[in-house]
């Protein structure tokens, strides 16, 4: 019986092991992705102290330097639909006497 050379089969038998470790990698890929996902989320939410943003009752605080005030966002944007394209004055008066909210100041 002819002898066959042990270091060929060592060869191949390291590069079918190599590839079914990839290949069980690449079949799993979905589960570890979703698995860091989750973790990633679990840390998000320990820094949150588990509160959601909620945009009903979250200000959005702006300072305004040219008037040196602060005003929430979302009134100033609902207002503004009144004033015509460029006019500063009406987005002054809006921020002086609409939207400056006490709150914003804290």
């Amino acid at each position: 019986m002819a002898r066959l050379n042990k270091q060929g089969f060592s060869i191949i038998e390291y590069s079918i092991l190599i590839l079914l470790v990839l290949g069980a990698l690449w079949v799993s890929k979905d589960m570890i992705g979703r698995g860091i996902m989750g973790h990633w989320r679990q840390v998000g939410d320990g820094f949150s102290f588990g509160r959601q943003h909620d945009p009903s009752r979250t200000l959005d605080c702006v300072y305004d330097g040219e008037l040196n005030k602060w005003y929430e966002s979302g009134c100033f944007d609902q207002q503004r639909r009144s004033c015509a394209v460029g006019d500063f004055n009406c987005e002054k008066t809006i921020i002086n006497n609409i939207c400056a909210i006490e709150a914003c100041q804290e």
